[in-house]
């Protein structure tokens, strides 16, 4: 469990007191460097993980041991997608990949076990009639997950494995009350067999929907306004995303923790340690305001103290919505939800390609700095689309060739300013003929050396 905090420019995400991370409300690069990256070797490096200590179509074990090297692969894509991963391996065990073995796992079972000719499923009973159906799971499943379960209690009912086979159960509708509800969903798990499933799809929702609501770049859409837009997306395709519905609460609290950044100084981990040293003496004066009961001197020394700290750090207390949330879905839906509400619009860049925040709907280029971080998309962008231009246009190549050479006449006083003027903009003219067909390309290039 963590907490987001969102304020006007910026949102702290953070456990405890502690903020690994933070985003600029104005850009949200994190969210976009997310819906930009290439999630297409998951599935397969997760399958090739679980192979090789798993028959994924018979499920006999190999006998093969892994380290935590073997997913170093996978990690380094989860890494680079969002530091919330970094959160979740530090703080949450590997949840992530923990969980993409466990749903892969039941998503192969479920498949195989599925029997066409009745339409139910046989399980365990009819593939492994010699095993207790449990052991047989936890077996399997301790084995793929192993080097990292350190964290968990065998004989814990939180354990992951105890989770992912209750799952298991529930979907072939042993412990489900309604049958029909798990049938429905066979179609599904018919055709969606590959690992990390919630990552692919969170991912494809959230391009979905910057896509449909503040995307200016898409056709038709890019006229109207953001409500509208919300608008038509809900009621076009809100029946289809019942499981993307956010269901976290919104908090109500008075201590405004202090986030201990990178970067920052010690200073305010010392006025946390000294304001807690002050609670007990503080204690007798929540009361004392109903009961109107005496107060000891040390209480009003201690409100002194407490109230100097107040009018030091007041300023940077700020109007801010705090949530509670439990994966980077959530997470991710509360940002595009605050952009939303602040009917943001966005645009991918022309240059590098990833989205950005537009205040001017002309606007092509962000102000990320390129990859030798000398200049940004803004200022290269121009001159390296004119160039591609010019390469995939050979009349235009010409053209520009030429505009040099006539650029070059005036400068040595071989040629007359209005002279140049008059021929460039005959160019230009001929130049559109080209493009339109109404003037052969050939016949243009000798006339451009004239």
């Amino acid at each position: 469990m963590a907490t987001v905090r969102f304020e006007k420019d910026r949102y702290d995400f953070y456990i405890g007191g502690y903020a690994p991370f933070s985003s600029d409300n104005n850009r949200h690069d994190l969210l976009f460097n997310y819906v930009n990256k290439d999630l297409s070797q998951l599935p397969v490096l997760l399958e090739g993980y679980i192979s090789k200590a798993l028959d994924i179509r018979r499920f006999d074990l190999t006998g093969y041991r892994y380290s935590k090297n073997d997913a170093a692969q996978i990690n380094d894509i989860l890494m680079s997608l969002h530091p919330y991963y970094k959160f979740d391996y530090e703080f949450n065990h590997y949840s992530t990949f923990i969980n993409a073995i466990g749903e892969y796992l039941n998503v192969l079972l479920l498949n195989a076990s599925w029997k066409e000719e009745d339409g139910r499923f046989a399980g365990f009973e009819r593939l492994y009639e010699r095993e207790e159906e449990r052991e047989w799971y936890n077996k399997r499943f301790s084995i793929l997950t192993e080097p990292y379960l350190d964290f968990f209690l065998s004989d814990d009912s939180s354990h992951p494995k105890n989770k992912f086979y209750e799952k298991y159960r529930y979907l072939i509708g042993e412990d489900c009350p309604d049958d029909f509800e798990v049938m429905i969903s066979i179609p599904y798990w018919k055709k969606n067999e590959k690992g990390f499933d919630h990552e692919l799809k969170t991912q494809e929702f959230v391009k979905r929907t910057l896509f449909w609501t503040m995307d200016l770049s898409a056709p038709y859409l890019g006229r109207m306004t953001v409500p509208q837009r919300v608008w038509l997306y809900g009621n076009m395709f809100g029946a289809w995303h019942k499981e993307y519905e956010l269901k976290v609460e919104k908090r109500l609290s008075f201590k405004i923790p202090y986030l201990y950044r990178h970067g920052e100084t010690a200073d305010k981990s010392r006025i946390s340690l000294e304001m807690d040293g002050l609670s007990r003496q503080l204690e007798a004066l929540y009361d004392s305001y109903i009961s109107n009961t005496e107060i000891s001197e040390e209480a009003k020394d201690a409100l002194d103290i407490a109230a100097n700290y107040a009018a030091r750090l007041a300023s940077d207390v700020v109007d801010h919505e705090e949530y509670e949330i439990v994966d980077i879905r959530e997470l991710l839906f509360l940002e595009i939800l605050h952009m939303i509400e602040c009917r943001m619009q966005i645009k991918r860049c022309n240059n590098c390609g990833l989205y950005f925040v537009v205040t001017n709907r002309n606007q092509l280029y962000c102000d990320r700095p390129t990859s030798d971080a000398k200049q940004t998309c803004a200022e290269v962008g121009p001159m390296r689309a004119f160039s591609r231009k010019k390469e995939s246009e050979p009349a235009l190549k010409k053209y520009t060739k030429a505009y040099n050479t006539h650029r070059m006449r005036v400068k040595n006083k071989i040629m007359t300013q209005d002279d140049f003027e008059a021929w460039h903009k005959e160019a230009k003219e001929k130049l559109e003929k080209v493009r339109a067909g109404k003037l052969d390309e050939d016949e243009y290039a000798k006339w451009l050396k004239k």
